[in-house]
């Protein structure tokens, strides 16, 4: 493969579609670039990331319904003694949509069990306010661990999109810096029979969220939590 993404994206296409497998991504280091789209389409898949800051304008996307899938950083929340930002599991992110897509954007099925800990999802170099770290469409069995996301003060750190029948899972130790809204919960985007359809089954634990503030004040429309369309637990 010609960058980091390449690589990565050749080992998962190696992979068994009947059992998965790991990709062992951690021998890389310093800075990694990954230049198109890398797709994960095969159930029970593992990959193991680097030390490095992966830089991108590109995608990670997680198909509709390809279950247990994990993405593993390699040191706490991205980081490491001498930044908070880098030295870990480091994403860089310049695009205009959300630097990882989990599940289906077309409301038509589940995605069950998608687990991710231990990185920074950095979109400060995004000037889009689209930009984000993280969608999740119609997922449920979330398992997000010990992540940073770092961004600008016009965009969305995490969209919890439960549509068709909802989005949940546990959310552990994530810490959010400088967005307009930190945690979004949406829900019943389009008309469907199911009523509760929001963010929904969730379990919040240790979440650190620092908004944007001028002159020591709040900023106007800014939210940490915006559960306005969660639902239930």
């Amino acid at each position: 493969g010609a960058d980091f993404g390449a690589k990565l994206g050749a080992c998962l296409s190696g992979l068994s579609a009947t059992y998965g497998g790991t990709c062992d991504a951690r021998n890389f280091s310093g800075t990694q670039a990954m230049g198109s789209l890398l797709t994960i389409a095969t159930g029970n898949t593992t990959v193991l990331l680097p030390c490095a800051t992966i830089s991108t304008a590109s995608q990670i996307v997680v198909t509709a319904g390809t279950r247990n899938v994990s993405l593993r950083g390699c040191a706490l929340r991205g980081g490491s003694a001498a930044s908070g930002s880098q030295g870990g599991t480091a994403f860089a992110y310049s695009g205009t949509g959300a630097l990882i897509q989990v599940g289906d954007p077309t409301y038509a099925s589940d995605t069950l069990g998608f687990h991710m800990d231990n990185m920074v999802l950095n979109t400060t170099g995004a000037t889009s306010a689209t930009a984000k770290g993280l969608i999740a469409y119609r997922t449920q069995e979330l398992d997000l661990e010990s992540l940073y996301f770092l961004g600008n003060s016009n965009q969305t750190a995490m969209t919890l999109d439960g549509t068709g029948n909802y989005t949940g899972g546990t959310f552990f130790d994530d810490a959010f810096n400088g967005f307009q809204t930190a945690v979004n919960a949406i829900g019943h985007q389009v008309t469907n029979a199911a009523t509760t359809d929001w963010l929904n089954a969730s379990t919040f634990v240790r979440l650190h969220i620092d908004c944007p503030t001028s002159g020591g004040s709040p900023v106007a429309g800014t939210y940490g939590i915006n559960l306005q369309q969660g639902d239930g637990n």
